[in-house]
């Protein structure tokens, strides 16, 4: 309970002290990834959108984008290299989670991935995903600051959001 606490108020610092920015610069760059034969999906993005989109397919495709907004081009550049999005397959399942300085480096295995928050930076990073996935693809998705929506998907799931501006589960029947 202490965790989510906590990650609740990091999220509300966070959504607080972006809208206040006055962000000058926006740099956009593609995700494209694709995974092979999971039956699970593990994503895990601070800030953007989750779109999961159930399909007759066999693999887990990604697609999307990286928008940075920014105070000038070097803190653009900051957050290209300290904000990144880290995918691998692992035991069956496709794991997708957003890296960045409010991580632990050393404990992303714990449930919210070592979330701490560092105040040394000026920009703001948002990852909106759509992912393509076999209907039975059980869904393991999380976001602190964005929206979550899943459409057409049929395996098990467990889903947090915090401050998520929607969260949207349609079944197909």
């Amino acid at each position: 309970m202490k965790q989510i606490l906590f990650v609740a108020l990091m999220g509300a610092t966070l959504a607080f002290t972006a809208v206040g920015r006055d962000y000058k610069v926006e740099d956009r760059s593609p995700v494209n990834h694709t995974f092979s034969n999971n039956k699970k999906l593990d994503v895990d993005v601070i800030s953007g959108s989750i779109e999961i989109i159930g399909d007759g397919g066999s693999n887990i495709r990604v697609t999307g984008e990286r928008v940075i907004h920014a105070a000038d081009q070097q803190q653009v550049a900051k957050a290209k290299q300290d904000d990144v999005l880290d995918m691998n397959e692992k035991d069956g399942t496709a794991q997708i989670y957003e890296n960045g300085p409010f991580r632990n480096g050393n404990n992303h295995s714990s449930e919210n991935h070592g979330f701490h928050e560092g105040s040394d930076r000026d920009y703001n990073v948002n990852w909106n995903l759509t992912v393509h996935v076999p209907r039975e693809t059980a869904l393991h998705l999380r976001d602190v600051n964005g929206s979550i929506k899943t459409q057409d998907t049929h395996g098990a799931f467990d889903i947090s959001a915090v401050n998520n501006v929607k969260y949207k589960k349609a079944f197909q029947a």
